[in-house]
């Protein structure tokens, strides 16, 4: 998990766990965190002494790597599936294309059926259908096929 380097910079987990309130209470842009921000109801509940505001939260994930957030996902994944205690479950893995807009980092033209010569992704998504939890997700560009890298996906999302 990525640390504050400054010794005013907020606690990782407070950081987190207001980015989840945040969402919880309808955030779905970095903007919208302002409003948990200037919640002092919410301050007292999570006993927070200051709300980190959208630029903590850009450069706190700013900080993970496609290795961190592997790793960060592992951790989790295994927390969970060592307390679900389940020995069979059903895999689902789909590919999707994302439509972008803008200049977007591995976005490429593909195939796109709802919108035919616009940049794209097409990830790769593994989800475990007895539970509703997404087990994998590999953002791929725009430009490659349904098929490609399965067994390499498949793999690690087993391992």
């Amino acid at each position: 998990m990525p640390q504050s380097g400054s010794n005013r910079g907020y606690k990782t987990s407070t950081i987190i766990e207001s980015f989840i309130t945040s969402i919880w209470c309808g955030a779905n842009r970095f903007l919208h965190t302002e409003v948990t921000r200037h919640d002092t109801a919410l301050d007292k509940i999570f006993d927070w002494k200051n709300t980190p505001g959208q630029d903590t939260y850009k450069r706190f994930f700013g900080k993970f790597t496609q290795a961190k957030n592997h790793h960060v996902s592992q951790y989790f994944y295994s927390w969970i599936f060592d307390n679900f205690k389940f020995d069979n479950f059903t895999l689902d893995i789909d590919s999707s294309v994302m439509t972008r807009y803008g200049v977007q980092e591995g976005a490429k033209k593909g195939y796109n059926p709802s919108k035919k010569g616009r940049p794209s992704h097409h990830p790769l998504i593994a989800f475990i259908v007895d539970v509703k939890l997404v087990a994998n997700m590999w953002l791929r560009s725009g430009d490659t096929s349904s098929a490609n890298n399965f067994l390499g996906f498949l793999e690690d999302t087993l391992s």
